[in-house]
């Protein structure tokens, strides 16, 4: 029987310890899906984070390897200016060497022995 006290209802029964098991063990059985849902995700997140730890750590080497080559890079670069700087002076010392070769051999030497050969053997001189 329900009796209206004061705006709430009193039901004339009380559930019983088996009532209550039964209901117990229904809301367990719902609740077991989101139970196993929940060991999942913890479960993923834990993965998650190792991945994430891994990620960190290889970031942080990439990271580290890559100044390495910034710096190893800066290095070369600096070699190959000094080569090129070190190539400019040689190519034009190289070409002073050969101008000072041509200017005295081939100019001034070279006619001379043409001449005293010429002379020697008796061939007429060509002309100029």
């Amino acid at each position: 029987m329900v009796d209206n006290l004061i705006g709430f209802y009193y039901y004339d029964f009380m559930l019983t310890k088996n009532d209550l098991q039964q209901i117990k063990s229904v809301v367990d059985d719902s609740l077991q899906p989101l139970k196993q849902d929940v060991s999942t995700l913890k479960t993923d997140i834990t993965t998650l984070k190792t991945d994430v730890s891994g990620l960190k750590q290889d970031v942080a080497t990439v990271k580290t390897d890559i100044s390495l080559v910034k710096i190893d890079l800066r290095g070369v670069k600096d070699k190959l200016d000094e080569l090129f700087d070190f190539s400019i002076h040689a190519i034009g010392d190289i070409l002073d060497w050969t101008n000072e070769i041509h200017t005295t051999i081939v100019k001034k030497k070279l006619p001379e022995r043409v001449e005293r050969l010429e002379k020697h053997v008796g061939i007429p001189p060509l002309a100029n």
